[in-house]
């Protein structure tokens, strides 16, 4: 008896978003990683304190379906107890593509003194739930 029907639909659809990843060496670190692993090349391990240089990229991946937006200058920013230690060999570059495109950035070890050495590194971006991306790496100063 009623035809046609009318009536209303509402509904709440999600933004396309960036999403940030970064690894080492081919696997995932967590952001907020407060325990350096060889296994992801946050623990640089050894290095001469008179002649060493230990070199790891990490890649940043944005796996979200709008291009990812890093900010800063430099983008990749070392800090801690011994930032000192840790030198930005090559910083990342941005915008990363949306899809899975990625960027990479090398952190080089070059020790001033014998001891485990400590920096935390830090990735801000345009991700909604982890704009501010940190975690920590370490290496040890040897004689």
């Amino acid at each position: 008896d009623e035809n046609p029907y009318t009536f209303s639909i509402q509904g709440t659809g999600g933004d396309p978003a960036a999403e940030i990843e970064v690894s080492g060496n081919g696997v995932p670190i967590l952001t907020g990683d407060d325990e350096p692993d060889t296994s992801d090349d946050t623990d640089f391990g050894d290095a001469d304190v008179a002649a060493g240089l230990v070199t790891h990229t990490f890649t940043i991946t944005n796996s979200g379906s709008l291009d990812l937006n890093l900010s800063g200058s430099p983008i990749v920013v070392i800090g801690g107890t011994h930032a000192a230690d840790f030198i930005l060999t090559t910083d990342a570059t941005t915008p990363v593509s949306s899809g899975g495109g990625t960027v990479t950035f090398q952190i080089s070890f070059n020790p001033s003194d014998a001891g485990q050495r400590e920096a935390t590194i830090t990735v801000s971006s345009d991700d909604a739930d982890e704009g501010t991306y940190t975690f920590s790496i370490q290496g040890n100063g040897t004689n």
